[in-house]
């Protein structure tokens, strides 16, 4: 598995345990034509090497897409989730922990905010997130 999959696939799983609500679905952003809503969509949307000293070392920029429909939360429960979606994403400590459970050193994690987007049918609040990785080596303990 790839990097871009593995982070993903630890992203989904660590915001499945901390959502808002049991009703919210966490997917792979490529799946998003397919979710109900309401819907967290996590996409890592671009990796690029650290450095030529540290080649396996890459830096990813990360994205997590809360969509729920204009009519289906009043503005005081979605803050509420809001709210509970940026702490569970805004300690580095509790995203570099995750590393440790699967074959990803998590070595840096900087939460950089959210912005929200609306009209009609849907909000949209988009959190950003920069993630500093690498393959633990086959043999290492």
């Amino acid at each position: 598995m790839n990097i871009q999959r593995t982070l993903k696939s630890i992203l989904i799983d660590y915001l499945t345990e901390y959502k808002p609500t049991d009703d919210i679905e966490v997917i792979d952003a490529k799946r998003l034509d397919l979710a109900t809503l309401p819907t967290i969509a996590i996409e890592v949307t671009n990796e690029s090497a650290h450095s030529q000293a540290l080649w396996n070392v890459i830096v990813c920029q990360v994205s997590i897409l809360y969509r729920v429909h204009a009519g289906d939360v009043d503005q005081s429960e979605l803050d509420e989730h809001l709210e509970a979606i940026e702490q569970a994403i805004q300690d580095p400590n509790s995203i570099l922990a995750l590393g440790d459970e699967s074959s990803l050193v998590i070595f840096n994690w900087l939460y950089q905010g959210s912005t929200q987007d609306w009209n009609d049918s849907m909000i949209d609040t988009v959190f950003t997130a920069e993630c500093i990785v690498t393959i633990k080596p086959v043999n290492s303990n």
